[in-house]
């Protein structure tokens, strides 16, 4: 009487419960050689020596910071990480996204682009990709002016 019962069940689990895509955030292997810093650089990728690097260089040396006074990390469009584990292994401070969205993080929040944003007690600076920032001399200024200046100089 089970048996025929059994048989009658659908199979409603026939893939795994978590996926491939949600296993990647939580792959400490990614962030387990990132040294403590305050500050946090998520970029799309662009080419060593480029425009778009030398672009980043000039905001870096802007702000006084040292080649120890932040990491970068370079994530594809398509590439998940976990901000958690990323805090917990950098105990960054304050985090720019070039071009870098708060949903491959693993975040959940509205962030103000081109704005210093206060989210889980670090200061955000979402801006567009680094290619695309190149182009813009007034985004540059308003850059400046408003968020770098005032999170790496005034404070």
């Amino acid at each position: 009487m089970f048996q025929d019962h059994k048989d009658r069940i659908p199979q409603i689990f026939n893939e795994s419960i978590i996926n491939s895509a949600v296993e990647d955030f939580w792959d400490n292997n990614k962030v387990s050689a990132l040294p403590q810093t305050e500050l946090l650089i998520l970029s799309n990728p662009y080419e060593k020596g480029s425009e778009e690097e030398e672009q980043l260089m000039k905001i870096l040396k802007a702000c006084n910071l040292e080649q120890e006074a932040y990491q970068t990390l370079i994530l594809k469009p398509e590439e998940q990480l976990s901000w958690n584990l990323l805090k917990t292994q950098t105990k960054a401070s304050k985090i720019i996204l070039f071009g870098v969205v708060p949903k491959q993080l693993a975040i959940s929040a509205l962030f103000i682009l081109h704005e210093v944003n206060k989210f889980d007690n670090a200061l955000w600076m979402p801006i567009i990709n680094l290619k695309a920032l190149c182009a813009n001399i007034e985004l540059k200024k308003h850059l400046w002016n408003n968020v770098f200046k005032k999170v790496f100089l005034e404070m």
